[in-house]
């Protein structure tokens, strides 16, 4: 910054430029940037726009990842619905045929073994059913995580 003072003369006419009226006094204040610096304010000027576009960078790929993260707790999250919809389905099948094994047992058609068989399917399937509640639930819950919950 520099400070500068000024006085001088002006009149309209060369031959008057001596004569009273014609002087002019004054004071300015002017900010001045140097003219050679060695490059300096170049320099200056080319590494701020280096940082901006290196915080424009990194802000794109954080939006890219976080485009992924959700993408991939969406498609974890149908998996896993899909999974569970499926050991649901499992159970009730095995449920019926238990249904069936306990009939066909009391008819006199099958045998104790057969139902037991029965039970013990019907009994892995709602343990299957009930790990694939659970991965579900996970899944929505990394769901809401990727969503910024």
């Amino acid at each position: 910054m520099a400070l500068t003072a000024a006085l001088g003369s002006e009149s309209a006419a060369l031959a008057n430029l001596f004569k009273s009226g014609a002087g002019l006094g004054a004071v300015a204040a002017a900010v001045a940037q140097p003219i050679f610096a060695g490059g300096l304010l170049e320099a200056q000027s080319a590494a701020a726009q280096a940082r901006e576009r290196a915080a424009l960078a990194q802000y794109q790929q954080a939006i890219r990842n976080a485009f992924g993260e959700v993408r991939a707790a969406l498609s974890a999250q149908s998996r896993s619905r899909e999974s569970y919809d499926a050991e649901s389905a499992r159970a009730t099948a095995l449920g019926e045929t238990l249904r069936l094994a306990r009939l066909r047992y009391q008819n006199g058609v099958a045998s104790q073994l057969d139902v037991i068989d029965a039970e013990r399917g019907l009994r892995a399937a709602g343990v299957s059913r009930i790990e694939a509640l659970r991965a579900h639930r996970a899944a929505v819950a990394d769901l809401f995580r990727a969503l910024g919950g």
